[in-house]
């Protein structure tokens, strides 16, 4: 699934551990103060490891 936000203002990470659980979220807000937030869950903080991808360069590849 994707979904696309455009005018991207602000984007969070947070976590909060629980007895048991821990919950991580992404929260996206825009220009026009509209979030978007992705919840994830486990039993095991370990479990939930952000990567991060390298940058990729596309410039190139665009035709106006």
């Amino acid at each position: 699934m994707q979904l696309t936000i455009s005018d991207v203002d602000d984007i969070q990470i947070s976590e909060i551990l629980y007895d048991g659980f821990v919950v991580r979220s992404i929260k996206i807000i825009n220009k026009s103060n509209v979030s978007f937030e992705v919840r994830c869950f486990a039993d095991d903080r370990n479990s939930l490891d952000f990567k991060y991808k390298p940058m990729r360069d596309e410039r190139e590849n665009t035709s106006c």
